[in-house]
């Protein structure tokens, strides 16, 4: 590997560690390092006055400074800003759209988004990409408040999972850990699901257990186990793989 391909400090080894941390956080744990991030020091370069080298810029990141800036503005200020976020990038476009002017097309557009990134064709060149299925969800459930079509989307990217493992054979730890977290957080969340959409789920939920039942890596076991807690409330549920291993 040829030197200075890095910036300092860095290695291809730590790279990948920051790669895989961003990979598998949750929702709430990204949330949560945001919140909590702390004022970030930048080096600044040398200057053409002679600045001396190793002199520090600190600047402040983070939503608390960025409040404070927009409570100075007024409403044409704001529609401005909100226009150029909108123009930035189709992100900003969807999120947007969402907030604003929300449809059933929108569900419908992420959940498509989300499956590609869990299960992309076989055919193509695209990676698993499940952090960015995560993030979809998230951004999904910022930008509309609609927590049922949030826990729509996670159990599609629970499905698209299962679906890549059972017929390409596709499985690893830490993939197996992200669908188990996210199938927990459905069973969960559903007493926020609408009555009526209930038994809905709870068939897919069937469906899952039974299509999991395939699997390696004990993932099959551990979905049954999860999905019981819904399905069968009643049941005595013993620990998920993933906690069993903690």
């Amino acid at each position: 590997m040829a030197k200075g391909r890095f910036a300092p400090a860095w290695d291809q080894e730590r790279i990948q560690r920051v790669l895989t941390h961003y990979e598998t956080q949750s929702g709430d744990e990204a949330r949560a390092e945001d919140e909590t991030s702390p004022p970030q020091s930048v080096e600044s370069a040398p200057s053409a006055a002679g600045r001396p080298r190793g002199e520090q810029m600190t600047r402040e990141v983070g939503w608390g400074a960025i409040k404070a800036k927009l409570k100075g503005f007024n409403a044409s200020e704001l529609v401005t800003l909100v226009r150029d976020l909108y123009q930035a990038s189709p992100a900003n476009r969807q999120f947007l759209r969402g907030r604003l002017l929300h449809s059933p097309a929108d569900l419908e557009r992420y959940r498509r988004q989300v499956t590609d990134a869990v299960f992309p064709d076989p055919f193509s060149s695209k990676p698993v990409r499940v952090g960015e299925a995560e993030r979809l969800i998230r951004h999904y459930r910022l930008s509309t408040g609609d927590e049922s079509g949030a826990v729509d989307l996670m159990l599609a990217m629970v499905e698209a999972g299962t679906e890549q493992a059972v017929d390409l054979g596709y499985a690893n730890e830490a993939y197996f850990a992200s669908l188990e977290r996210v199938l927990e957080s459905v069973v969960g969340a559903l007493p926020s699901v609408p009555e009526f959409a209930r038994p809905t789920i709870l068939e897919r939920l069937r469906q899952l257990a039974k299509r999991a039942e395939s699997t390696g890596w004990g993932y099959g076991d551990a979905v049954r186990e999860i999905t019981m807690a819904a399905i069968s409330p009643r049941a005595e549920r013993r620990p998920s793989r993933r906690a069993r291993r903690s």
